[in-house]
């Protein structure tokens, strides 16, 4: 039975099924890269001090990976850096929503979190008082 199945030709839907496959794996790092190299420019960008081009950047970022965890949190900083702390806390809180590890590294970050959105510095109080040390 098996060398009767090896033996016939792969259907049509079986190629193509093959070809997506291979199509979106080639998307897929095509994306990849874009992100590498727009996550390094918006960075170069930042040493610059070219804000506003560094942001673009970040943001074109997110629209290709829009969980870029390193990215929202690095748009966060250029955006607090830019007194845009709304935005700023918004990007950081995806960040941390994405990786709450970086709740204990990021004191500032919370800290500005906390100023801009009340309800958010309640339920850190909250969390806080209620979390066994």
């Amino acid at each position: 039975m098996l060398e009767a199945i090896a033996e016939r030709p792969p259907s049509a839907a079986a190629r193509r099924a093959v070809v997506r496959a291979v199509d979106d794996f080639a998307r897929a790092a095509d994306a990849g890269d874009a992100v590498r190299q727009l996550l390094a420019q918006a960075a170069r960008f930042e040493q610059e001090r070219r804000l506003d081009e560094a942001a673009r950047a970040y943001k074109k970022l997110l629209a290709l990976k829009p969980d870029h965890a390193e990215a929202l949190n690095n748009l966060g900083c250029l955006l607090q850096a830019q007194g845009k702390l709304t935005e700023a806390s918004a990007r950081f809180a995806r960040a941390l929503a994405l990786t709450p590890q970086l709740y204990e590294q990021f004191a500032g970050v919370v800290a500005t979190l906390a100023a801009v959105l009340p309800p958010l510095a309640e339920a850190i109080q909250r969390a806080n008082t209620a979390a066994p040390r």
